[in-house]
């Protein structure tokens, strides 16, 4: 997830539980400034992820689905692009996939037999899961 994705979702969370950045930053042992450079995409909160989660009643399958749905556009939108040859998207499927750890080329071969039954297919894995 993008880490201004993320911080979306915890401004969001926070305000839900009308906390101020300075009583979230209490509450997780850090100082408002932290708080809000989360927010604003700046840091990522890795050492205080679980925390993070726990006060603001986050799901961990949210934030995974979030990612997977960026993913999945971006692949999508790789192998849709018709200023692209087929080989330069497989260029970018096969430099996406190693930054990511993702089969992106393997699975561009698939989606593009697929054609318009993309989000569909995207639906099913989701709801495989």
């Amino acid at each position: 997830m993008k880490p201004s994705t993320l911080g979306h979702l915890i401004s969001a969370r926070r305000i839900e539980r009308n906390l101020t950045q300075a009583q979230l930053g209490r509450r997780l042992g850090l100082d408002q400034s932290r708080v809000s450079q989360y927010e604003r995409g700046e840091k990522i909160p890795s050492k205080h992820l679980k925390q993070l989660y726990d006060v603001l009643g986050i799901n961990p399958a949210e934030v995974f689905a979030e990612i997977d749905d960026l993913f999945n556009a971006t692949e999508k939108a790789i192998v849709t692009d018709p200023e692209l040859t087929r080989k330069e998207q497989d260029i970018f499927l096969s430099a996406y996939g190693a930054a990511t750890g993702r089969p992106s080329v393997e699975n561009a071969t698939y989606y593009r037999t697929i054609g318009d039954g993309w989000d569909d297919m995207m639906r099913r894995k989701r709801d495989e899961k």
